[in-house]
C-alpha cells in the first residue's frame, strides 16, 4: 500500500476511461475499505456529487456508492443530549455543548444543501437519490414519534412503579 500513487487527477481519469482499470482494480483488491476511503477523500463531497450526476462519467455507480455514507450520515440524528454517557457524570459543560450542535448543525445543513441540489439537479438519477433521502426523512420522522411514544409509555410504567397511586379510600 506504501507504494500506491493515488492522486486526483488519476482518479478523475478512471472515472472517465478505463486506461487504468487494471491499476484500480489492483489496489481494491489489496485492501478495497482503504481504497474507497481514500478515493471518497480525494473527492470531497462536492466531487462525488459531479461524477455521480454525470452520465458520461464511466465509474458512475461507484462514486454513487461513496456518496452515500455522506447522504445517510445526515439522517443519523443530532450530537445527543447534554448528559454524559455515565449517568452518574451528569450534565456535559452547556458550552461544549453549544459548540457541538453548532458544529453538528454545519455539517448538516452542508450536506442538506447538496441533497437540495441533487434535488434540482437536471440528471434524472441524481434526483431520484435526492428523493430516496427525502422520502427516508419522512420515515424516520414515523420512527422517532414510534420511539417517543414507547418512551412516554415506558416512563408512564415506571413513574407508577416508583409512585405507585395511592388509595384514596
Amino acid at each position: 500500500m506504501d507504494d500506491w500513487a493515488l492522486d486526483f487527477p488519476k482518479i478523475e481519469r478512471w472515472a472517465y476511461t478505463d486506461v487504468l482499470d487494471k491499476e484500480f482494480e489492483q489496489w481494491q483488491e489489496e485492501d478495497c475499505d482503504l481504497f474507497e476511503h481514500m478515493v471518497s477523500d480525494y473527492c470531497g463531497l462536492d466531487t462525488l456529487v459531479r461524477f455521480t450526476g454525470d452520465p458520461t462519467c464511466v465509474k458512475r455507480p461507484f462514486f454513487a456508492q461513496l456518496l452515500l455514507p455522506y447522504l445517510s450520515w445526515i439522517l443519523s440524528g443530532a450530537p445527543g443530549l447534554p448528559f454524559h454517557f455515565s449517568r452518574f457524570a451528569g450534565l456535559v459543560k452547556s458550552e461544549t455543548f453549544f459548540e457541538q450542535s453548532a458544529k453538528h448543525a454545519e455539517e448538516v445543513y452542508k450536506i442538506a444543501e447538496v441533497i437540495d441540489r441533487m434535488r434540482c439537479s437536471d440528471d434524472a438519477l441524481l434526483q431520484a437519490l435526492a428523493h430516496i433521502i427525502y422520502d427516508f426523512r419522512n420515515e424516520r420522522q414515523d420512527v422517532d414519534n414510534g420511539l417517543r411514544m414507547k418512551l412516554a409509555r415506558t416512563l408512564h410504567e415506571k413513574v407508577n412503579d416508583i409512585y405507585p397511586p395511592s388509595d384514596s379510600k
